[in-house]
């Protein structure tokens, strides 16, 4: 940005500035032109910009052997809706990928190159729901001997929480088996499921669809739990909270804000968004209380048998429960459990799930939230996948629960080193240090009984 110069004169009338950028012609002795040099101002790139362009040369995932995919490879596939292509092109596209596909995924892939050899005019979605019955049956075998054991346990619950448990079993038991059941709407999962929908439509980096994702996300505030709700209202400038009792017609009011939210989503380019679609359909029956059929999902049978033991005086049995659900299959440790998860979904949605987890994200070695800094020195590439997972657990304690990290960090290391000494780190802008400040990171924070030693003899001197 450049800074015009500065006619000072306190006598010169307003009517002399007939431009926003162009200043008055110099006709008066009276105005003087005081000199100033031109200035530029350019915002400092934050460290991890440059630490992303590593990206594009095939860097490994720091927890893992998978190659992480740089942000872009995904965006341009949904913008030129590769996914939505015949099943031959898809697979094409993802075999280019394979080496960053985590085994689950590989299957996947596996299963798609079966099919695409012969039926390949089909797409991703019509693949996937012709393998649903099969993997469903296969899941539901998976399944049966951890909720065997969590009704054995069950039995040692007060009558009034055994059967609160038994109610929650007969609904999930029921969405299993693909019955109609009414199940009551939840502010929280609405928002945590359109959450996870604008997330895979952000990944395509449209404006206006980004824009009609942020207004939806915002119109969740109006919906009202069971629960008292607080609403902010502005008072002048100021801003005060009063606690309003819920409405008489608590479902008069969400079905009213789901529809305003239907009524942006239908005049928007999303209009047609199966998944989107899906959530307003489903979200409706749980208002009016329709029998629908709803898909089991782990995560939510999880958590509403949480709310269940968090009332047992024995906490130990709880935790046992807990533990014991946590074994159900997901769709990171079981293929059958990603196809039937995946079986309501789009072509479109199908493909980002296949590779969002490959994404290369920021992970603080140190988490941020145990005094890490936001620091290039405190920072490495992780996949999203084994970032989330990690969570703020402590390099120590997870590399004595996984001990292949002190290979996948020295691979890691290793081809920092390669990129470096092939002149990579000087193109984007990244100094050696990076690499030795890494590696002396992960070695200060490995266990102290088997300590982390980089080996960093092929980095070159100069």
């Amino acid at each position: 940005m450049k800074i015009l110069p500065i006619f000072f004169n306190n006598q010169i009338s307003n009517s002399y500035v007939t431009n926003k950028y162009q200043p008055p012609l110099v006709t008066s002795p009276q105005l003087q032109c005081l000199k100033c040099d031109t200035v530029t101002f350019q915002s400092k790139a934050h460290p991890e910009e440059k630490l992303k362009l590593l990206l594009q040369y095939k860097l490994p995932d720091l927890y893992s052997d998978v190659i992480l995919l740089d942000n872009s490879v995904l965006e341009n596939a949904l913008k030129r809706k590769i996914f939505s292509s015949p099943i031959k092109n898809v697979v094409k596209f993802l075999q280019m990928y394979k080496s960053s596909l985590f085994p689950i995924e590989k299957q996947v892939l596996n299963l798609l190159e079966h099919s695409a050899s012969k039926q390949s005019k089909k797409t991703l979605e019509q693949v996937i729901h012709d393998q649903f019955a099969k993997h469903n049956k296969i899941l539901m075998d998976e399944q049966k001997p951890i909720f065997d054991k969590l009704v054995e346990y069950s039995k040692e619950m007060p009558s009034d929480l055994k059967q609160e448990f038994d109610s929650l079993m007969e609904l999930y038991n029921n969405k299993i088996l693909h019955k109609s059941v009414i199940v009551p709407f939840s502010v929280k999962e609405f928002k945590y499921k359109l959450d996870r929908i604008s997330e895979s439509i952000r990944s395509r980096n449209i404006r206006k669809e980004r824009q009609v994702m942020q207004k939806l996300l915002k119109m969740t505030e109006n919906f009202i739990n069971s629960k008292e709700h607080v609403i902010q209202e502005k008072t002048n400038t100021k801003k005060r909270s009063i606690a309003n009792k819920k409405p008489k017609d608590l479902t008069k009011h969400n079905a009213e804000v789901l529809r305003q939210m239907e009524k942006v989503l239908n005049s928007s380019s999303l209009k047609d968004d199966r998944e989107l679609n899906n959530l307003f359909i489903m979200s409706k029956s749980q208002i009016y209380k329709i029998p629908t059929l709803h898909p089991f999902k782990r995560k939510s049978f999880i958590y509403n048998l949480n709310k269940i033991t968090s009332k047992l005086e024995d906490q130990k049995l709880g935790n046992l429960i807990i533990k014991t659900a946590l074994e159900l299959p997901t769709s990171k440790n079981s293929l059958s459990a990603f196809i039937v998860n995946e079986a309501l979904n789009s072509s479109e949605k199908i493909g980002y799930d296949l590779l969002v987890n490959s994404l290369g994200t920021i992970e603080h070695i140190k988490p941020q939230i145990k005094g890490g800094e936001d620091e290039l020195n405190n920072m490495a590439l992780a996949s999203k996948y084994k970032n989330n997972t990690r969570a703020h657990t402590a390099i120590s304690t997870l590399m004595r629960k996984e001990p292949h990290l002190y290979e996948t960090f020295q691979k890691h290391i290793d081809r920092l080193v390669e990129l470096y000494n092939t002149g990579i780190f000087r193109k984007i802008g990244l100094s050696k240090g990076y690499i030795t400040n890494l590696a002396y990171t992960l070695e200060n924070l490995s266990p102290e009984e088997n300590p982390l030693k980089i080996d960093l003899s092929k980095l070159e001197k100069i």
